[in-house]
């Protein structure tokens, strides 16, 4: 039996850890030091035309509290950026009158002669527009941008019915679940109310992605035709600005009031506010849309970004369904369809290397030259698993390089970075659940068990985090197998984060969404699939709504240090001052590989400037090569310090990304 390498705290001595796994939701905004952009909001209120659906109505009193309520959107908000609304009643569609506009929000009626045109010039010059519909009777889309649109009768199928229907939830493509506007900064939604669900598109322009769709059957057997859709900047030309188009006004109003004078039933679950103490689909849906349109106005004048999850990891590549990937071959990897939105610029990934044929390593890169760093290292016939962040190539893609022998592939993806981003705050390293001492509440895992371990109000975690960044640790497994870490309130992904090898000690980074409600408030489940195991979770952060903003730059992945071509491995207890190549940065993105160590031991990363951690990042074996991904915070010039515990070892740095902020 080896020796078991002395087990410390992972360590992310910074400001700023991240992993691989990433899962939290909240929009990026400038660097904290940066003042918050701000956007101005116009519309036509036509109520002199005898329509009374403008902005500036009741109807929509709501959806501008909730645009300039500085809790959401502002220097301290949830979103980093500021809505005002202009100060004109009614700013028509001429060709100046949309000068000094940055968002128009198109209301419920018909557009006029020309007015299509100053639409499709606002949109090309970068402008943003939120369209909801009524119908043909109210705004006709036929002829803008492509948007057909069908219309039922107000109050049912039946023209001759006279009674108000309940509305009728629109329901959110499953496709769709990870859209930044469906599953954004201000929580999920899987169902919306649009009243009578009266309209529908039953076509959209090729550079819309459709959201949701209407749950009922439209004249001309049109069934279920979309009700939201979206398109992202750029889709309509280099400099085009976003589009969110809604096929009901009422996806956007208070549902209550139509105007201080006239008021009308009104279904209280479609007001944008809370309704029995909750925030509702049609809430969450207005602040998400509101915060779509920041991310991606921001993108557009270069203010990126940061982390964004997927409501759970998704399978992107599995080659045992297809065929191994054999030695120096390459496999490109489109990823669109997943829900990585189109202005994502960077992916992360659980990348594993499953029954290899031999001792090898596989990278992942955005595409083009292959590049001289490795994602992952694998010994013959031992499946292994690290995490990794990829840039994006053309196209969404990621290219994957098998170096020798033949290997199966599986790509998880976990999150992806755009300018919808998260924020990180700092709390560890601090343990929360070691099975060896029953801390957690539990014993060593069992075959087959799930573990459920609260995290929110341990470990420097506060309730209402929406996710957790974890190292875990599977402890002297007794058998070959894996370990699963997820979110309490979800079922088990068919996905792995922890590969486990009998008797070998193996660490992991871990990021996981953490459930704000319910009885799985603040709660994730771990489970071990064969064998006994120890577990140890230590916390590095937490991520918040709450918290200051950052911004996560990919650079393309290069090898910044490799010990072997100057021959001057580190030796036993010795620290060596490492240059990342990127000062001024708030954290770098790193992995970090013991090559052909003499001992068993472990590798610390830690600031130039500080102390040495009792933490560990990298735990290794004699003779096996060992890389763990590593986010640690430079000195001012970028400089990092690495600590060997025992025997020699060359080391190699890939540098991947870069965090300020």
């Amino acid at each position: 039996m080896p020796h078991t390498p002395r087990l410390r705290r992972a360590a992310v001595t910074l400001l700023v850890a991240l992993s691989a796994s990433l899962l939290a939701t909240l929009v990026a905004a400038s660097p904290a030091s940066a003042a918050p952009p701000t956007y101005v909001v116009a519309g036509d209120d036509p109520n002199a035309t005898g329509e009374l659906w403008g902005l500036h109505e009741s109807y929509f009193s709501d959806l501008r509290a909730i645009i300039t309520n500085p809790a959401n959107f502002g220097p301290n908000g949830t979103v980093r950026a500021n809505f005002t609304i202009a100060g004109a009643r009614s700013v028509p569609l001429t060709a100046t009158s949309l000068n000094g506009i940055d968002v128009y929000f198109l209301s419920g009626r018909d557009l006029q002669s020309g007015e299509q045109a100053v639409l499709n010039a606002f949109v090309a010059r970068g402008g943003a527009v939120i369209a909801s519909s009524n119908g043909p009777g109210f705004f006709d889309t036929t002829t803008w941008l492509g948007f057909g649109l069908t219309q039922r009768n107000v109050y049912g199928d039946d023209p001759a019915e006279t009674t108000h229907r309940a509305p009728s939830p629109s329901a959110v493509i499953a496709a769709q679940v990870n859209h930044p506007i469906v599953n954004g900064p201000f929580g999920t939604f899987s169902t919306f109310d649009n009243w009578h669900s009266m309209a529908g598109f039953p076509s959209i322009p090729a550079a819309a992605v459709a959201l949701a769709r209407s749950p009922l059957t439209f004249p001309g057997s049109i069934t279920n035709p979309v009700s939201l859709a979206a398109i992202p900047a750029g889709a309509l030309g280099a400099s085009s600005g976003p589009v969110i188009a809604t096929s009901d006004v009422d996806t956007f109003s208070n549902a209550y009031t139509v105007s201080v004078d006239r008021k009308i039933p009104g279904d209280n679950a479609n007001t944008l506010n809370e309704f029995n103490g909750q925030i509702t689909g049609n809430g969450i849906l207005a602040r998400n849309a509101f915060a779509w349109i920041a991310a991606q106005k921001m993108a557009q004048t270069g203010i990126t970004s940061g982390y964004v999850s997927l409501t759970s990891p998704v399978r992107a590549l599995d080659t045992r369904a297809t065929g191994p990937l054999g030695a120096q071959a390459t496999l490109e990897l489109p990823l669109t369809g997943i829900g990585v939105p189109a202005d994502a610029t960077m992916v992360a990934v659980n990348l594993t290397a499953v029954d290899p044929t031999d001792n090898g390593f596989l990278t992942v890169w955005p595409g083009g030259a292959l590049p001289v760093v490795s994602s992952v290292n694998f010994v013959a016939h031992t499946t292994v698993a690290n995490a990794a962040f990829v840039k994006l190539g053309p196209g969404a893609r990621i290219s994957i390089y098998n170096s020798s022998g033949s290997t199966h592939v599986l790509v998880d993806v976990i999150g992806y970075v755009s300018s919808n981003g998260s924020r990180l705050v700092n709390v560890g390293p601090a343990r929360i659940k070691d099975t060896r001492v029953n801390l957690g509440g539990f014993g060593r895992a069992t075959p087959g068990q799930t573990q459920t371990l609260q995290v929110a109000g341990n470990g420097g975690v506060p309730n209402g985090a929406t996710g957790v960044i974890l190292n875990v640790t599977a402890v002297e497994p007794t058998a070959t197998a894996y370990v699963t870490v997820w979110p309490a309130d979800q079922g088990q992904p068919t996905v792995s984060n922890i590969n486990t090898i009998e008797r070998t000690t193996v660490p992991n980074l871990v990021v996981v969404r953490l459930p704000t409600s319910g009885g799985s408030a603040g709660k994730i489940n771990l489970f071990n699939a064969a064998g006994d195991t120890q577990l140890l979770v230590d916390v590095l952060g937490y991520y918040t709504n709450a918290a200051p903003a950052g911004s996560v730059t990919p650079e393309t992945p290069h090898r910044q240090v490799d010990t072997r071509s100057t021959n001057t491995p580190l030796g036993a207890a010795q620290t060596r001052t490492i240059d990342t190549g990127l000062p001024g940065a708030t954290a770098v993105i790193i992995n970090v590989t013991a090559v052909d160590p003499t001992a068993t031991g472990y590798l610390t990363v830690f600031p130039a400037n500080g102390n040495q951690p009792d933490a560990s990042n990298v735990n290794f074996y004699a003779g096996r090569n060992s890389p763990n991904l590593v986010v640690v915070h430079p000195d001012a010039s970028g400089n990092i310090k690495v600590f060997n515990s025992a025997g020699t070892t060359q080391l190699i740095v890939d540098v991947i990304g870069r965090f300020d902020g």
